[in-house]
């Protein structure tokens, strides 16, 4: 395994494992894969440097207890986790165990690609001094809305009224009440904070 340009990959969905090799592959990184925590355990070195792509339900150490794990066990790896059944709660609750980020299933490839390298690249240009401070990105949050909720957030975000909001996507302004109103219960943030939360500011609200 070469220095921090080591991908690991631990999903206990053999599709999943095979389309990230792929990708870490496509532009020459080392990818490891195990099915487990548990075999990453075994077949891992602990001083490893790189990026982890970890899968919030497998078999045995999972979710957050296994994030936790891997945090304190591979002080190298930077984290990433997907899911393809998380909330807004469960997102930020695998940000402050020490991900650094959060993709929902089915997830981009490019997306998830481009994540990866900003990952390892930020290891290779800095010296080790451990795993960076993780604060909740409210960007990382956003992508567990809907497109109609987040449009609807973002729009909010920016300034413009519900009657606006409304009138610019079709929609009836209870309609958009209604989204948004699902949207902040998503987000864990009261709505009257919303319109002036940046990116980064989600986490203690």
């Amino acid at each position: 395994m070469s220095g921090t340009g080591v991908l690991v990959v631990v999903d206990d969905n053999e599709a999943v494992r095979a389309t990230v090799a792929m990708l870490g592959g496509s532009v020459g990184l080392d990818v490891v894969e195990f099915a487990s925590v548990r075999q990453m355990d075994e077949g891992l070195p602990r001083d490893v440097r790189g990026c982890l792509l970890l899968d919030m339900r497998l078999p045995g150490l999972s979710g957050i207890p296994a994030i936790h794990h891997v945090a304190s066990n591979y002080p190298g790896l930077v984290i990433m986790v997907f899911s393809g059944h998380a909330d807004a709660r469960t997102v930020v609750r695998a940000l402050r165990a020490g991900a650094v980020d959060f993709f929902d299933k089915p997830f981009s490839n490019q997306e998830l690609l481009e994540a990866v390298q900003a990952a390892i690249a930020g290891q290779a240009e800095a010296p080790w001094h451990g795993r960076p401070a993780v604060t909740a990105d409210l960007s990382v949050l956003m992508r567990t809305l809907t497109r109609k909720q987040r449009t609807i957030v973002e729009m909010y975000r920016a300034g413009l009224g519900e009657r606006t909001i409304a009138a610019k996507l079709d929609l009836h302004p209870r309609s958009v009440q209604r989204h948004l109103q699902n949207a902040v219960e998503r987000l864990g943030v009261p709505e009257e904070t919303l319109r002036g939360m940046q990116d980064g500011d989600a986490e203690g609200q």
